[in-house]
């Protein structure tokens, strides 16, 4: 055998094992919603995304979810959130992997670090999610807190035993948290110091073209 037909053979098995091993059917199901912090409970809020998303087992489930009128929530020592897409109508128990979530706007004093794999979760009722705890937030220290403005979290759907699933809310459970202002965004102090330089170059250039026209 050649050194091509070699890798030809070679090339073929990457394939087929690649293949045996990724669903034909895995897609990316993207949900969205906005949540208005100041006219719901964040005890337990059911809001309704902006669409339905049918979810199947293999498939990887993206959520962003938005926080309306500038606002955050702020999550304290000892805290912890859930935010799981609901259906009342169906019970699944799943399995999700790869579980990645990003805070918008993050503020925190904890040890949480934004884009961090959260491992694996698996629950049964009529929801599938991740849920948070003061651990996997890092706020279990003394005066310890995170607080964001919206969020978007992605993971693998690699059970479901319901086969398939509509999803139509956001289902929001939180504890020892509070609805506060998102902080404005600081400026960055090198463009602060060269929105001074400007300040003084155009200074010193008025001066100038006054002593010329004086002269004149």
């Amino acid at each position: 055998m050649n050194y091509l037909t070699r890798g030809l053979a070679f090339s073929i098995a990457i394939f087929l094992n690649f293949a045996a091993f990724t669903p034909a059917n895995a897609i990316v199901v993207n949900a969205t919603t906005t949540l208005d912090l100041d006219a719901i409970s964040l005890d337990w809020d059911l809001t309704s995304l902006d669409s339905p998303v049918t979810v199947n087992q293999s498939d990887t489930l993206d959520v962003t979810v938005n926080f309306a009128n500038n606002r955050s929530i702020r999550v304290n020592q000892n805290g912890g959130f859930r935010f799981w897409l609901n259906d009342v109508s169906v019970s699944s128990d799943f399995t999700i992997e790869n579980i990645t979530l990003t805070l918008f706007d993050l503020v925190t004093n904890g040890s949480f670090v934004n884009g961090s794999n959260q491992g694996t979760q698996s629950s049964g009722i009529a929801h599938i999610g991740w849920n948070s705890n003061a651990a996997n937030l890092g706020i279990t220290a003394l005066g310890s807190f995170i607080q964001f403005s919206g969020y978007n979290i992605s993971y693998d759907v690699t059970s479901l035993s319901a086969g398939t699933v509509t999803y139509g809310n956001h289902w929001l459970i939180s504890s020892n948290a509070s609805v506060v202002d998102t902080p404005a965004v600081p400026i960055p102090p090198a463009l602060a110091l060269f929105g001074s330089g400007l300040a003084i170059l155009g200074f010193f250039g008025w001066r100038r073209k006054r002593k010329t026209v004086s002269i004149a």
